[in-house]
């Protein structure tokens, strides 16, 4: 072959051996971006995943709280009746119980519980008459003594 023929030959060489260099670091340069762009999505999706996560505990959490009031609302009137009656006789009770408790005195509440006094006497907590001159009259009347 002649000299010339293989100078062009290796001069087209050349030229293929640059251009494919220069493929070679373009190639490399769009898999850097893809592996940061697959990177990237992948941290976005395990944010997204963790934000639902959240959201679905917050919108399971408002469901059940809705649930309760909705029950609550849909009661019916004989039901809360009875809840405010019951609520009602536990305050009367109560206040009833602090009456007697400043009517009788600490040493004479710690020998006998008032309840013990109230089934001797026949009294029931249900009456809303003033609580303090009842229990006073009570006592008094026990005791022979009428007060007010």
């Amino acid at each position: 072959m002649s000299e010339t023929l293989i100078n062009s030959l290796e001069r087209r060489v050349t030229e293929a051996e640059r251009a494919n260099i220069g493929k070679d670091a373009e190639i490399k340069e769009l898999r850097k971006k893809r592996r940061e762009a697959v990177d990237t999505h992948v941290k976005a999706m395990a944010d997204l995943n963790v934000s639902l996560e959240k959201l679905t505990a917050d919108h399971n959490a408002a469901v059940k709280a809705r649930d309760e009031w909705q029950v609550k609302a849909q009661a019916s009137p004989g039901e809360m009746g009875e809840k405010v009656k019951e609520l009602e006789t536990a305050l009367r009770t109560r206040d009833h119980k602090d009456a007697w408790s400043h009517a009788i005195g600490k040493d004479l509440q710690d020998k006998v519980a008032i309840e013990d006094v109230w089934t001797k006497l026949g009294f029931k907590p249900e009456s809303d008459v003033d609580l303090i001159v009842h229990a006073i009259n009570l006592i008094a009347s026990i005791v022979g003594v009428f007060v007010v």
